[in-house]
Formats: C-alpha cells, sequence, structure tokens
C-alpha cells in the first residue's frame, strides 16, 4: 500500500477547499447507484458550514441523479468524477478525516479496507461485512442516521487500529455471506 505524503495530502485538501479548520467528509470509489451517494448528500444538507463533502471516483451510473440532487439541495460538493490510480486515489482517502460507504448491499469494501489500512476514520453503513470493520455504523439509507454517525466519528477523531485487519479479514469476509468463522 503507498503511504502518501504530506504535499499528496495537502494537494487534495487544497483542490477540496478546506483549510485546516475544516472536516472533509469523502465518498471514494464507483459512483453506482447502490453505493447511496444520494444518502450522504441528503446529509450533507444538515451540516455545520465547517464541513465539507468531497466525492473521488469513477461514475459507473449514479453521478448524474447525484450531483443534480446536490444542486437542488443547494449542497456544495468537490467533486473528482473519474478513476485514480492506487497512488492518487490512497492520497484522496488520507487527506480525509473521515470516509464514509452509506452502501445498500456489501459484503466487503477495498475502500473500507484502503481508509483502515492508511489510518483514516470511516462511517459506514450496517450491511454485509463493512460493520465489523468501520469506525462507526449507521442504518443503511438512513441520512439522520449517518449524521450521528459522522457527528460521533468526527467529535472523536481517532483512526483506528490497522493492525487487526490482518488476523480479521477472513472473518468478516465469511460473515458477510453469514458464515461462521
Amino acid at each position: 500500500m503507498p503511504r502518501p505524503t504530506e504535499e499528496e495530502r495537502r494537494k487534495w485538501r487544497s483542490a477540496w477547499r478546506a483549510d485546516a479548520d475544516t472536516s472533509v467528509v469523502l465518498f471514494a470509489g464507483c459512483i453506482r447507484p447502490e453505493k447511496r451517494l444520494d444518502v450522504l448528500i441528503e446529509s450533507a444538507r444538515d451540516w455545520p458550514a465547517d464541513r465539507r463533502l468531497a466525492v473521488v471516483g469513477e461514475d459507473r451510473g449514479g453521478w448524474a441523479r447525484c450531483a443534480e440532487l446536490a444542486r437542488a439541495y443547494g449542497v456544495d460538493v468537490a467533486a473528482r468524477v473519474e478513476f485514480l490510480g492506487l497512488d492518487e486515489f490512497a492520497a484522496a482517502i488520507s487527506a480525509a478525516d473521515l470516509v464514509v460507504l452509506p452502501y445498500d448491499k456489501a459484503s466487503q469494501s477495498g475502500v473500507l479496507a484502503v481508509a483502515r489500512r492508511l489510518g483514516t476514520p470511516t462511517a459506514a453503513a450496517n450491511v454485509g461485512g463493512l460493520r465489523e470493520l468501520a469506525s462507526q455504523t449507521f442504518a443503511a439509507g438512513d441520512p439522520h442516521d449517518l449524521n450521528r454517525a459522522i457527528d460521533t466519528q468526527l467529535a472523536e477523531g481517532r483512526a483506528p487500529d490497522p493492525a487487526s485487519d490482518d488476523h480479521r479479514a477472513v472473518d468478516v469476509h465469511l460473515l458477510a455471506y453469514r458464515r461462521p468463522a
């Protein structure tokens, strides 16, 4: 896993127009309808002024609707909608204060694994194997519960301990498929 430099992190925060007093909440990865970026955009309607929504990833059929929804709600989204190489993707995740995975369905997530490895806190919908590795969880599809998880994690500010990932990876995968470890 590439370790982003401080300069790479600063470049992302600058692109997102986020200063040191701004918390960046990031949606990262392929933008598809079932990944529910729309729930994160809806939750952003109630955010304080010092919180910023950023999106990085390739559009796979979900971006147009979400961009329209953000405009309708007046939510400013700092978006880079394109495929990113691993180094750049990791730097974006490392630059965020929190990575959110509002998915409807998932057995596991590469985004969650990268965020944990880099020490970036996460909030994930309580589906599949996401709940076992996320820093915070929330009820899938519920923007109010998502805001509770975001507020809680940003107040804690602690990064997860990635040391346990290697030991838990197989167990989490089996749990996602509802098979005992």
